[in-house]
């Protein structure tokens, strides 16, 4: 067993994980499954991994099929194929992608249209189970785990084997052919029209008028089988420096070239057509220590260019311009997949270097994406939430069915985890203060959009127990460790003691009070932030306070307190922004609860706990802010009251 950084290709989460080499003796229980490391986001990533790249028992190829071990790759079975006298039918855009990796991801091609995923061409599929069995699944045996194992990003069991149907081999050269634009609406209508077996759209989001369709078709002299056919090694390496190279002004240049080189019509070899970015190895290291999000989504046929028009907008709203951009047409052929990523109509892949507005435009992206019956693909993401992810895939039911039964306590992942396909891959979020009227209206609501919830709280016989767990924890006296075993995704803060103004000035009450609303919480905080730290990702959510802003008489040591937290949950945020850690601070202003019931408060400065805890999920799941207040108006006052001249601020009566 080896401890290693690792990520996805576009370095992105960063984690510290446990890696062992796969045996038929491995243990599975809350391990993850590894290929290559090739999916672009967390689909391949977890604390504890088993790595399938040694298991090479067989390639073969014999009556038109391929038998191949999970763990060779795409650079392999092409090699093999062509040998044999066939082609692989469905060639995503890297040959390094393993076997295992591109059933799980029901990886398609460009000519999907033509031939779907590669899940039509799988005959069977040999799995070693979450219990240790191997089962044979095909069609017509084991035939559910066989189309949740499709598309089923691993979380099925281990892929030993697997038996495609292949293509008789037309040739190992393709004629490419370029056609310019200079409108979106032509580029889709002319890639719609394409006859070619392979047809891809080219955008150049830093020339919005710079638009190309790229077909292909193998050339037509017949090929017999090459016994010596091999794919050729990158041309050159990128060494790990951790500096990006990858700035918009470059690749401006860049792209007016390749576009140029485009034009010119030309006969390519298979490497250079379908991996022409393998050409340069370790090319993700181009995008610096910080890394690159893909974005790849699909929208159905149906006002497609108003959509993409909504898309487009959103992304220049967000002044993030992507480096990289390839649309795909997708046809009718159904994938046998529960969850497959295609369906009818275009996909759209954009290549972000990472910034800090990415996260938030993304969660709002993927709104328009699910609000236009579109859907994001798995192997690509690390961001999609649980609720969109269940309204893109109308069968996530059926899904999480077929993995409950099979996968009961077994493999996990963080993209599992994140997506809670599972009860025991449900993302966790645990509430300190959970006593509180917004605590506990916050945990329903979590629970019901299918998280796993901890309550923490100091009186846990009033806390319900029906769907969450309960911890008991007093934040005037507490061990921190007890609190160890638990594996949040998000952690929310929302105790709080208001105690008596004078008692704590004059010093009866002034430690509780201080405890409870700063002390004892940000030590929780501090102890969850250093396990988001190192693994890469993680949300806290603290409720501070519009007394934060500035200090009063009628809350002095209440609104000292919150404002050491406030600025601590500030301090946090920019400690832990570059490990992938989001920190929310949320003011309420007045809240109209038990803490506050003996005071008037004015109604329309004051919230209701259930537009308290509505904001706090809203924003939490999907929000880009970094200070929300709960009721708008509540922030052009707290500017007024920050600016107010001193001599006349203590003056003030309130």
């Amino acid at each position: 067993m080896e401890d290693r950084k690792l990520s996805g290709w576009n370095n992105r989460p960063l984690i510290r994980a446990s890696v062992e080499s796969f045996t038929t003796e491995n243990e599975l229980r809350g391990k993850g499954i590894r290929g290559n490391g090739r999916s672009y986001g967390d689909a391949c990533l977890n604390d504890r991994l088993i790595s399938m790249l040694g298991h090479r028992e067989t390639c073969s190829v014999e009556n038109g099929e391929l038998t191949v071990s999970s763990g060779f790759l795409l650079k392999d079975v092409v090699e093999t194929c062509v040998r044999n006298g066939c082609f692989f039918p469905v060639i995503p855009g890297t040959q390094f992608v393993t076997v295992g990796g591109m059933v799980a991801a029901d990886v398609h091609g460009k000519n999907h249209p033509n031939n779907g995923t590669i899940g039509r061409w799988i005959k069977n599929i040999t799995l070693q189970l979450p219990t240790g069995e191997t089962a044979n699944c095909s069609p017509t045996e084991n035939s559910e785990l066989f189309h949740a194992t499709i598309g089923g990003m691993g979380l099925t069991g281990l892929i030993l084997e697997v038996c495609f149907h292949l293509e008789p081999l037309k040739s190992t050269r393709l004629t490419q052919q370029a056609t310019a634009f200079t409108k979106f609406n032509e580029l889709v209508l002319a890639l719609d029209h394409s006859k070619s077996e392979f047809a891809v759209g080219w955008l150049d989001f830093l020339n919005r008028e710079s638009f190309l369709l790229l077909e292909a078709d193998f050339t037509a002299e017949k090929t017999n089988a090459q016994l010596n056919f091999q794919l050729p090694k990158p041309k050159i390496n990128i060494p790990k420096t951790g500096i990006n190279f990858v700035y918009p002004f470059l690749m401006k240049i860049y792209n007016q070239r390749y576009k140029r080189s485009m034009l010119k019509n030309k006969v390519a070899s298979v490497s250079d057509y379908f991996f022409p970015l393998d050409n340069i190895g370790n090319w993700n290291r181009l995008y610096g220590r910080k890394g690159f999000i893909q974005y790849q989504f699909v929208l159905p046929k149906i006002n497609v260019i108003e959509q993409f028009e909504s898309i487009f907008q959103c992304i220049n709203a967000h002044s993030c311009k992507p480096l990289l951009a390839v649309l795909k047409r997708h046809g009718d052929l159904v994938s046998p997949g529960i969850v497959s990523f295609p369906l009818e109509g275009y996909s759209l892949a954009l290549d972000f270097r990472f910034q800090p507005q990415l996260t938030a435009m993304i969660a709002e992206l993927d709104e328009l994406v699910t609000n236009f019956g579109g859907r994001i693909y798995l192997a690509k993401d690390h961001l999609l939430q649980a609720h969109h992810f269940e309204r893109m895939y109308p069968s996530v039911g059926r899904f999480k069915t077929a993995i409950q039964e099979i996968n009961p306590s077994g493999l996990t992942t963080l993209l599992g985890k994140r997506l809670n396909l599972v009860p025991h891959m449900k993302q966790q979020i645990v509430i300190i203060g959970a006593n509180s009227e917004v605590g506990i209206l916050c945990a329903h609501r979590y629970r019901d959009l299918g998280y796993e919830v901890v309550l923490v709280g100091h009186k846990p016989h009033e806390l319900p127990t029906e769907g969450f767990q309960v911890i008991q924890l007093d934040l005037l006296q507490f061990d921190v460790t007890v609190l160890a075993d638990l594996n949040p995704e998000m952690v929310l803060f929302t105790a709080g003691r208001l105690g008596d103004n004078d008692r704590s000035v004059s010093g009866e009450e002034l430690d509780e009070v201080i405890t409870v609303n700063f002390t004892a919480q940000a030590k929780i905080a501090s102890f969850f932030a250093m396990q988001f730290k190192k693994r890469g990702h993680g949300v806290l959510v603290g409720v501070s306070s519009v007394a934060a802003v500035r200090g009063k008489a009628s809350t002095v040591v209440y609104g000292a307190a919150k404002a050491g937290f406030d600025t601590y949950l500030s301090g946090m945020r920019n400690y832990l922004y570059s490990h992938g850690v989001r920190v929310l601070t949320i003011r309420p202003g007045f809240i109209n609860s038990k803490m506050t019931a003996h005071m008037p408060l004015p109604a329309k400065l004051t919230a209701s706990p259930a537009q308290v805890a509505d904001t706090i999920v809203r924003h939490s799941l999907n929000g880009k802010r970094s200070i929300v207040y709960v009721k708008a108006i509540w922030r052009p006052i707290m500017f007024i009251i920050r600016h107010i001249p001193e001599p006349l601020f203590k003056k003030m009566k309130w």
